[in-house]
Formats: C-alpha cells, structure tokens, sequence
C-alpha cells in the first residue's frame, strides 16, 4: 500500500474494488500501513465493491419481505458433508434476534431457497463448497451451498448416477442438495438488503482477471442483494454461531453493516469468549461487500 499513501492521506473512507487475486485478501486483519499496531479498518471506513450500482444510493424496496434464515439441514447421511449442530442452534438463535422465518432440517433444500422472494435479510447456516471443475467448465459451477439431501448425491461436480425419480426444482434443474452459485445468480432478491452465507469458503471462487471472482459474491449481486456477509476461508462452526449472534446485536443496536463487523471482528481479536478465538483465522474471514449502511427498524 506503501505507493498509495500520498493519495489517501487524510482520506478517512476508501473505496475499494479489487481485481484478480487482490480478492482473497483478508482486508479486516491488515495492519494500518501508518499506526501498524491497529487495524486499518479501525481507522478508515473501508468499503469493498462488487459493481458501480453499489455506488448509485437506494431507498429500502417497500416490497421487501421478513428476514429468512435457513439453517441446519439435514444433508441425508453422515458422508461427505457431517451434520452441522452449531449451525442448527446458530438458525434458532439469528431467526430469534431479527424475528425472521426459520427454515431448518429437512426443509432447508435449494427449492425453499429458489421460492423465496426477497426477503429484507437472508442467512444461511450450513457448509459451503468451492470445488473447481477441470478446465473448461462453467466457473459458477464451482462454488455453491450444501443444503437438504446433499448425501444421497454425493460431491458437487462428480458424475452420479441416477438414484430413483428426480425432484424438481422450480425451473427445470434437479434438486440433488446443491445451490451453485450459477443457480444462486437466478434468486430472487430484489428487496433483499444483506445476505449472509454463515459457511466455509462462501467467498471463493475462480479468479478471472479484469472480472474478479466467480462465485457466490457475484452471483448474490446479480440476483439483486445490496450486500453480502462471505466467509475467505473455512471457519469453526462454534465460533462462527458466537461471531453472528454478536454481529446481528450490533445491527439492531443501530449500527452500520461494516461498523458492526469492525467492532465484532475486534471484540474477536481482543477479548472473545474462547481466548483461543483471538486467532485470525476465527474472525478475519469474514468480508462485507456492497452496502454498509444500518438497516433500521431490523
């Protein structure tokens, strides 16, 4: 960052939107360049773009439905995705806080998610995937949830065989426990004001330069969320519950999206409630693109 400095000196908020590989960096744990005992999103409004409709400011759609979170499925087995105990509390806990629907167990299938209409904040409590494919396929194919039945279709991107009558989706895919983020573009989510993808390597994706990521990020944006909550990296189911319940007290406390991810972020790397937590690696994967405004009234 050394070059950019005598351009943002003074410059108390930044706006960032990175290329290539500049994506997978974890920017809540950098030091700042100028006070390397902080982090520099102590000290500067940080805020990471997906497209230049992030800049353009918006009013709440008055269309927007209650929260929804969806959390817990049951994947239908033991192998290759294990049962999730912390995410099912996790999904009672959040659906408590922001008064939401919880849709949880063996309702918790990529059809629930594709029939929903814009709810006003969307969680998701479950495992993620990033998985590329050989060379060649679709990059969107690559990245996706785990949601309800996942088990009986093994891993994502693997020849399957049939295994009895197919269950449709809406549309014509099949439902086989996977959303990838090609699907996840096709949600409907105007109206919806943040998404949260409470799950390992929901960030990632194939890099392509000049386009950023290709994964969930981008296709959340495209179906229409002002923001998203992805995680950089896998993350510890028990910690994770702790981090979002801290974060979503914030929110209704009034606080902005990426001010009340600073300061849990910190509280984390401080003081958290199992010293072994301080480690980066509990808290630093989480990153907040789009909006970072409060969202009154949650």
């Amino acid at each position: 960052m050394a070059p950019l400095m005598p351009q943002l000196e003074g410059r108390r908020r930044w706006f960032l939107s990175p290329d290539g590989e500049l994506n997978r960096i974890p920017y809540a744990a950098l030091s700042d360049p100028r006070n390397p005992s902080q982090r520099l999103v102590q000290n500067v409004q940080l805020r990471l773009l997906t497209s230049g409709r992030d800049l353009l400011p918006t009013d709440p759609a008055p269309n927007a439905q209650p929260p929804l979170v969806v959390a817990g499925p049951d994947f239908g087995g033991v192998k290759p995705w294990a049962a999730l105990p912390a995410a099912a509390k996790e999904g009672q806990q959040v659906a408590d806080q922001l008064r939401a629907r919880l849709i949880e167990g063996s309702a918790a299938t990529a059809t629930a998610l594709e029939r929903t209409h814009g709810p006003r904040v969307l969680h998701v409590a479950s495992h993620g995937f990033f998985l590329p494919a050989p060379t060649g396929g679709d990059p969107l194919l690559d990245s996706g949830l785990v949601l309800a039945g996942a088990n009986r279709s093994g891993l994502p991107n693997q020849p399957k065989a049939p295994a009895g009558p197919p269950t449709t989706r809406s549309g014509a895919s099949l439902d086989d426990g996977y959303l990838t983020a090609k699907e996840a573009a096709q949600l409907q989510l105007d109206g919806t004001q943040l998404v949260v993808l409470s799950a390992c390597d929901t960030g990632s994706g194939t890099v392509q330069g000049g386009e950023g990521v290709y994964g969930l990020q981008r296709a959340l944006t495209v179906a229409g969320a002002r923001s998203t909550l992805l995680s950089l990296w896998k993350v510890d189911d028990d910690a994770t519950a702790q981090f979002m319940r801290r974060f979503y007290d914030l929110l209704k406390a009034g606080k902005g999206r990426m001010e009340a991810l600073v300061q849990v972020q910190e509280e984390f790397r401080t003081n958290p409630p199992v010293r072994d937590w301080r480690d980066h690696k509990y808290w630093a994967a989480w990153q907040l693109s789009g909006d970072t405004s409060p969202l009154p009234g949650l």
